[in-house]
């Protein structure tokens, strides 16, 4: 299966070997202008509805050009939400990186032992869309 990362991040060696490919570089410019967001309070509803309305589009041209319906999503929730409810509605799919954390321990040349967390890819994990 290929997903389109949809993300401010670069996929992973094991995301990648699982089928993510990467945007261009100006689409992945335009996604982090268009889900950035600096101010001090949310964004209000007609600017989310209108960076909405433009990643739909820049999901559908690339969903388009490469041939894919099922992107992975990485961003913030304020967005996320109603833009996976609009893709859903479309035909995309979205899916979100699940990973493991795995604790490898590092022998340091003191005799000290530093435990770091390594998340490996795992597996998509799909919308679930709850009945009201």
């Amino acid at each position: 299966m290929k997903v389109l990362n949809f993300s401010c991040h670069r996929p992973t060696p094991d995301q990648i070997e699982a089928g993510v490919i990467e945007m261009g570089v100006r689409e992945q410019k335009r996604f982090r202008t268009l889900t950035s967001y600096y101010g001090t309070s949310k964004p209000d509803d007609a600017d989310t509805e209108t960076r909405v309305k433009a990643l739909v589009e820049l999901a559908k041209n690339e969903c388009f050009a490469f041939g894919v319906n099922t992107i992975l999503l990485h961003t913030a929730l304020w967005i996320a939400v109603p833009l996976v409810e609009y893709l859903d509605s479309i035909g995309i799919n979205t899916v979100y990186p699940f990973c493991t954390r795995e604790i490898a321990p590092q022998n340091l040349p003191s005799g000290e032992v530093r435990f770091t967390r390594v998340h490996k890819h795992s597996c998509f994990a799909n919308t679930v869309f709850v009945a009201q």
